[in-house]
Parts: C-alpha cells; sequence; structure tokens
C-alpha cells in the first residue's frame, strides 16, 4: 500500500519506446498504466527515467493521444 501522501512519478520505461517493443504491446502497456492511474490520482505519468536515444519518437506523441483517449476521469 502506498502511503496517502506519496506521489508516483514516471511508469513508463524508457525501453517502451524503443523497437524492442511492438505497437501493440506499447498501446497495451500505456493503457493498462492509464487504468491504474484512475483508481490512484497520485500518479504523475512520465518516463520513468530518459527515453533512451534511437526510440521511436512517434510514440513519445502517441502517449498523448492514448492519454485523450483513456487516461479521463
Amino acid at each position: 500500500m502506498v502511503p496517502k501522501d506519496t506521489i508516483i512519478w514516471g511508469g513508463l520505461p524508457g525501453m517502451l519506446f524503443s523497437d524492442f517493443t511492438t505497437d501493440e504491446e506499447f498501446d497495451r502497456y500505456v493503457q493498462h498504466l492509464l487504468g491504474i492511474m484512475k483508481t490512484e490520482p497520485r500518479f504523475v505519468l512520465g518516463v520513468a527515467d530518459q527515453v533512451p536515444p534511437g526510440v521511436r519518437m512517434e510514440r513519445v506523441a502517441r502517449v498523448r493521444k492514448l492519454a485523450d483517449l483513456y487516461g479521463n476521469y
């Protein structure tokens, strides 16, 4: 159980933005994380550490699109 005054920042592993993850896996992971955020409002969506070099930058924009579709409270 997370203490009530704790804010969790991150949730999106940097490697999620690479070609090691398919588009379907990426979307499924982000949608799952957004579902958690709906029940745990002290969660700030972000990349857990850094987006590594050479990743698919269109996925960064995809996070916003998925948040707009599935992240509404």
